[in-house]
C-alpha cells in the first residue's frame, strides 16, 4: 500500500510539475510575440482577485493599442482630454473584448497567479463588428424614415454616429446606397440628421380650451406627408416638458 501511495504521489508530483512548465512555456511564448498577442498578469489572495487585476492590466494594454490607432488617425488633440477620450472608447469595447481574452492560472491560491492574452486580430475583429452594427443601424434609419417614423430614424441614425465615432478607421466606412451611391458615413449620417430636421413642419390643428387651461392638437409633417412617430419637448416657462 505504501509503495502504491509513494507511486500515486511521484506521478502526481510530476503531472503538477508538467502542467506548470506547459502553462509557464505558453506565458513565455505569448509574452515573446507582442505583434501577435497582447497581454496582462495579475496576483492575489484568491484567483477572482488575481484575475480581475490582469483583466485590468490586460484593458490598459488594449487601451494602449487603440489610443495608438486613434492618433495616428485623428486631431482630437493630446493629453489628459484626448486620453479620457480613448478611455471611453476603450470601455465600449471592454466587456464584447473580454469575452475573448484566454486564461491560463500560472499559480493557484494563496499566492494567485492569473494570465489573461487576447490576439490582436480578435481585437480588430470586434472593431469589425462594431462597424457593421453601425451599417445595420443606417440602415434601420432609412428604412423607419422611409415610413415617416422620424423618432425612430433620428434614433438610430443618432446610434450609428456613435457607434462610428469610436471606431479608429471612422473616416474611411462607407455605406453604399443602391439608389445613391458610395456614401461615407462620418459626414453623412449628421447631413442626413439635418435634413430631417430642416424638413419637419409643425401646424396647429385644432385648440382644446378649458376653464383654466388650453390644449393643442399639432399637425407635424414630413415633406407635407403626417409623420408616424416624433418625440419632442417643448419649454413651459419654467422647465422643459416631460
Amino acid at each position: 500500500m505504501k509503495k502504491k501511495s509513494i507511486l500515486k504521489a511521484i506521478l502526481l508530483s510530476i503531472s503538477l510539475f508538467f502542467y506548470v512548465s506547459v502553462q509557464s512555456q505558453s506565458v513565455d511564448e505569448i509574452k515573446s510575440q507582442p505583434k501577435v498577442y497582447i497581454w496582462g498578469q495579475g496576483s492575489g489572495v484568491t484567483l477572482n482577485e488575481a484575475d480581475n487585476y490582469a483583466l485590468r492590466f490586460l484593458i490598459g494594454q488594449i487601451s494602449t493599442h487603440v489610443e495608438s490607432k486613434f492618433r495616428q488617425r485623428t486631431e482630437w488633440g493630446q493629453g489628459k482630454k484626448f486620453e479620457e477620450k480613448v478611455e471611453m472608447v476603450v470601455n465600449t469595447y471592454s466587456s464584447a473584448t473580454l469575452q475573448q481574452t484566454e486564461r491560463i492560472v500560472v499559480q493557484n491560491e494563496p499566492d494567485a497567479l492569473v494570465f489573461r492574452y487576447i490576439k490582436r486580430d480578435d481585437i480588430a475583429k470586434v472593431f469589425e463588428k462594431r462597424k457593421n452594427k453601425a451599417i445595420e443601424f443606417v440602415k434601420a434609419a432609412l428604412n423607419a424614415k422611409e415610413n415617416l417614423q422620424l423618432a425612430d430614424a433620428l434614433k438610430y441614425y443618432y446610434w450609428a454616429f456613435n457607434l462610428l465615432k469610436s471606431h479608429p478607421d471612422f473616416d474611411e466606412i462607407y455605406y453604399t446606397d443602391k439608389k445613391a451611391g458610395k456614401h461615407l458615413l462620418a459626414v453623412w449620417i449628421p447631413v442626413q440628421m439635418n435634413n430631417i430636421f430642416s424638413k419637419i413642419t409643425f401646424s396647429i390643428k385644432k385648440i382644446n380650451k378649458s376653464e383654466n387651461e388650453k390644449s393643442f392638437v399639432l399637425g407635424i409633417k414630413y415633406k407635407n406627408k403626417p409623420v408616424t412617430n416624433l418625440d419632442y419637448s417643448y419649454w413651459t416657462g419654467r422647465d422643459w416638458s416631460a
